[in-house]
């Protein structure tokens, strides 16, 4: 039973990719004046997958950046990362891409 645990432990793993680091800003809108209320921002797009297999389409930085505007609520984001995460247990998996930085309205 235990070497049942142990091949499954093997055949997992999670790995956390940086695209980008340290990007100064990022805007949404064309108005290019200082943003205002900054606060913290973790945002990200996520696919899951069953068996290896896709359940929703695969992630893109687009979508996540998308996320990040909060439908135009988010002007700009400064101090900006992007990091690739993933997952992978043999039945269930998830990859994401996650933009984090300060966001201003």
């Amino acid at each position: 039973m235990a070497w049942y645990l142990a091949f499954f432990l093997i055949l997992s793993g999670c790995s956390n990719r940086p695209i980008a680091k340290r990007i100064k800003s990022i805007h949404f809108s064309s108005d290019l004046s200082q943003s205002k209320n900054s606060e913290l921002l973790e945002v990200e797009d996520c696919s899951y997958k069953i068996l290896g297999r896709n359940i929703i389409p695969p992630p893109t930085v687009y979508k996540a950046f998308v996320n990040a505007s909060r439908g135009g609520e988010i002007r700009s984001i400064s101090n900006l990362s992007i990091d690739s995460t993933s997952f992978d247990a043999v039945v269930y998996g998830k990859d994401c891409f996650v933009v984090k930085g300060r966001g201003g309205k």
